[in-house]
């Protein structure tokens, strides 16, 4: 298996034109129902050596009202016309929340995750206690990206994890 991925945001065109426009070049796979996240293999390419590749729909995600901050309490919502900084304030960390337009090569980055990554940090999007709250399982995601790349956990963050690592074997919780 390969540990290369690639995701992609597609904007611009629906599912089905998604779906329209890359069923003859390969196999697309509609996986993620809930998020609007397909998987795609090229023609001709061997699905187990090939890096993974996910083409998405912009999306904006709220957490449920009574939402315990399981990962699938989400309400989602996509547009294919949502802004593409639309679609990054959603993430995790400022780490993920960067994409490149494939027309210009810009690198979009209004959350500083380019920096972070430089300084070697773990910063939650916008508010920490927030992006917790809307997902409880981010708080592992920080821990395991910190272990694992040797990155430091931004002192807010890891304050907003800290008051709230209890809460994490709530029930539907972890995936």
């Amino acid at each position: 298996m390969n540990d290369v991925d690639f995701d992609f945001v597609v904007r611009g065109m629906d599912a089905k034109d998604i779906e329209a426009w890359f069923s003859p070049r390969g196999q697309i796979d509609f996986v993620g129902r809930t998020f609007g996240v397909y998987k795609f293999v090229p023609e001709g390419m061997n699905p187990s050596r090939t890096p993974s590749i996910d083409i998405a729909l912009p999306r904006t995600e709220s957490s449920h009202p009574n939402s315990k901050g399981g990962y699938k309490e989400f309400d989602v919502q996509s547009d294919p016309n949502l802004k593409i900084e639309d679609d990054l304030s959603r993430r995790d960390f400022t780490m993920n929340a960067m994409a490149i337009d494939l027309r210009t090569h810009n690198l979009i980055d209004p959350f500083g995750g380019e920096a972070d990554i430089d300084r070697s940090i773990i910063r939650a999007v916008g508010d920490p206690q927030t992006r917790f709250n809307e997902d409880l399982s981010r708080m592992l995601r920080a821990i395991r990206f910190a272990a694992e790349l040797h990155f430091e956990i931004e002192e807010e963050t890891l304050t907003a994890i800290k008051n709230n690592i209890h809460r994490i074997m709530d029930t539907d919780v972890v995936p």
